[in-house]
Formats: structure tokens, sequence, C-alpha cells
């Protein structure tokens, strides 16, 4: 048994990186893990998972100090891999899960480190932290003890295999706890779940999937002529005629078949003419922001669309999935109606009360389910909520 410090060359860092090195097996509870942990260990990390070697991480929640994006960079670099899982821990009201433990299983021992350091730059290298690291034959009664309190979170479903949607939810209760800290609120919500019915969805998909997948190719060749016109529309060169002329092949007019396939967008078209020069500020400022965050770009892209009457959350959404399909959803009635009524999703029914963590977990939502149906991306997605859509409606209305 020794004790590990950070002061000295055989810190946290440098031990942990030697054990991950020579270890079958590697399992770690921590309460805090954050970005700058992440990216110490990370080289390393990978080279095991190349190897062959297991890895699953338990993270906790409490008090926001876990960063959902380095949540969401061990959940992209783990699902690479059939032997590496991320867990998050979900405690009970009033409980904080607040261990700091290392285990590196071999063929025929394992070692234990257990103390103060998180998965921080600070845990690791930074901060004035103490741990004890011991090796064991993996028969000890420490080693089944150990193993057996990671199985324990499994069992009592305190720990649940992450996924976006679950990381999505927590960000909103990262920034909510945030908030309180600095006093901007009283409160913070729990970190909680989202859960839907996949089931119910997969009926769906099988029984419409050769109908609503032949529609998906011609709507697809709609959209990338609709990404065309919107670069037109961007230039912002266009005289009124012929920004008149534009804006009606996106939406539809007399004559003229709408690239974009959004109910009744058509309706405010008068007001949007009359808006030419602030319709091409906020075409260009989503084409030059694409690739960037759902919940940045769509808070943005709402405070210069209410300057324009006659666009609202659908045509916003309807010009980001246009330019981000992999990325970004489309929103109004239709798909928001499918997720309450069908997937049994508890999400705000009127797009116009949606703020940006709101649509961010949207988002994230409708990339689960596209994930687990093999959906090529959201337009593939919101073609087939439209088919599910146009069955269900009568029903609802009734």
């Amino acid at each position: 048994m020794r004790i590990v410090f950070n002061h000295n060359k055989n810190n946290h860092l440098s031990t942990i990186i030697k054990e991950i090195n020579t270890a079958n097996s590697v399992k770690i509870a921590v309460a805090f893990f954050k970005n700058s942990g992440f990216e110490l260990l990370k080289p390393t990390i990978i080279k095991a998972l190349k190897r062959g070697v297991g890895f699953e991480i338990y993270c906790g929640l409490n008090f926001g100090t876990t960063e959902a994006t380095a949540l969401q960079n061990v959940l992209n670099l783990f699902k690479q891999y059939n032997n590496a899982k991320l867990y998050l821990i979900y405690t009970k009201p009033n409980q904080t899960f607040h261990p700091k433990v290392w285990v590196f299983e071999t063929p025929n021992n394992t070692t234990i480190l257990s103390g103060s350091a998180n998965f921080t730059s600070g845990g690791l290298d930074k901060n004035f932290e103490c741990s004890i690291i011991n090796t064991f034959s993996n028969e000890d009664v420490q080693v089944k003890d150990t193993l057996s309190y990671f199985e324990d979170l499994k069992i009592k479903k305190f720990a649940r295999i992450a996924d976006s949607l679950m990381i999505a939810q927590y960000s909103t209760y990262q920034k909510a706890e945030y908030e309180k800290q600095k006093g901007i609120k009283a409160t913070a919500p729990t970190p909680e779940e989202i859960n839907y019915d996949f089931n119910k969805l997969k009926k769906w998909h099988d029984k419409l999937k050769h109908s609503y997948e032949e529609y998906n190719k011609e709507r697809k060749l709609l959209y990338r002529k609709a990404s065309k016109v919107l670069d037109e529309i961007a230039i912002g060169s266009l005289t009124d005629k012929e920004f008149k002329i534009q804006y009606e092949k996106l939406v539809g007019s007399p004559g003229v078949t709408p690239l974009w396939k959004s109910g009744s967008i058509d309706r405010h078209k008068g007001d949007v003419f009359k808006n030419k020069t602030s319709f091409t500020k906020l075409v260009k400022f989503i084409r030059e922001n694409k690739n960037t965050d759902a919940s940045f770009l769509f808070e943005k892209s709402i405070k210069i669309a209410n300057k324009i009457n006659g666009v609202g959350p659908n045509i916003v959404c309807e010009i980001m999935m246009t330019y981000n399909p992999i990325e970004f959803a489309n929103i109004n009635k239709n798909p928001i109606t499918v997720l309450i009524n069908e997937a049994k999703v508890n999400i705000k029914k009127d797009s116009k009360s949606y703020n940006g963590e709101d649509y961010k977990t949207y988002c994230n939502i409708i990339k689960d389910i596209r994930q687990k149906l093999r959906l090529e991306d959201m337009l593939q997605v919101d073609t087939f909520f439209n088919e599910i859509y146009q069955i269900i409606k009568e029903k609802i209305k009734k």
C-alpha cells in the first residue's frame, strides 16, 4: 500500500496512466467529471480501448459540477467500442454521489485507488489531493466488495447507461444549478431522464417503412434545392421581386409546389416580403452558424425572427434543418403531436414557447429515436413523423 499525492512526480495522473497501461479492465466512479480531466487521460484511454481493455465510468451529477459536454465527449468515444460504457448516477433527493474510486483489473490482481481525486485536471494533477492505492489478489475480499459496489449501483438503478438524451436533460440541470449558485435563480431542478415509448414508434416504423422511405427520397431532393434557394437569399443582393420569387419557391404559391413541407407556412408570406432585409439576415446567420450548438442557434435565430412578421419557430427550424439535417430537427404541430401522443414524451405542446434548451432537448430526443431506428437524418425522421400524423390526426380531433 502507498499514498498518492499531487505534489510529486508519482501524482494521480501518472499513477492512473501507468495502471491503465497494464490493466485489462478499468472501472471508475467519481463525483465530478470534466473535460479538463478527460483530455489528460484521453490518449491513454484510446490506446487501452484499441487493445480491448474494458471501461466503465460512473459519473455523479449532483450540484451540476460534472460537465455535460465532457459526458457527451466520452460517450462519442465509447460508442466506437463494444467494451466501453458510461453510466450516469441518479441519486434520491438529499443524497450525493461522492466517491473517487479507480479500479484496475488484470487476470490475477486488481489495483484499487481511492481518495479525493475526481476526474478533473485539479483532481488528477493540480489540486492538493490524497489517495491510497493498493494491489490485491482477485480472490481477496477487498476486490470482491469493490466490484460488488459497482454492480449494486446498477442493480438498484442508481447507475443508468448514458445516452445523448439523458446528457441533454442533465445539461439543463447543470445550467440551472450554475444560475442557482450565482444567485440568478433560487432553486434548480433535479436531473431527470426523459423517457419515451420506443416500442410504439418501432411498430409505426415497421408498418410505414416502405411508404415513407420512398417519399423521403423525393423530399431530400427538394431540400437540396431549398438549400440553394437559401444561399441566393443569404447573398443579400436580390431585388424585392427576386426575393418574392425565391421565398415562394420555399413556401409555395398558386402554381408553385413548395420545397418545404411544413403546413401553412405560406400564410403570412406577404408580411415576410416587407421584411426582406431582416429575413436575409436570419438566413445568413443560420448558414454561418449551422455547425454550432442547437440551443445557441435556435435562441439567437428566434430573436432575429421575432422582428419579422410571419416568421416563427417552424420557418426558423426549416432553415436550420435545410442547412444541417444531421443536427437540427423541424419543429411544428406534426412532430410534437406524434411525440406527445404516440411516444408519450413529456414536452411542451407549443413550439412558440420553446427556448434554446427546450429545442436542444427536443433535438436530442429525435436524435435518439433516429439512431435507434437507424434513420439517416432529421429530415427522414420528420417524414416518418408526418406519415404517422396524417393517420392519427382525425382520431386526435375526435
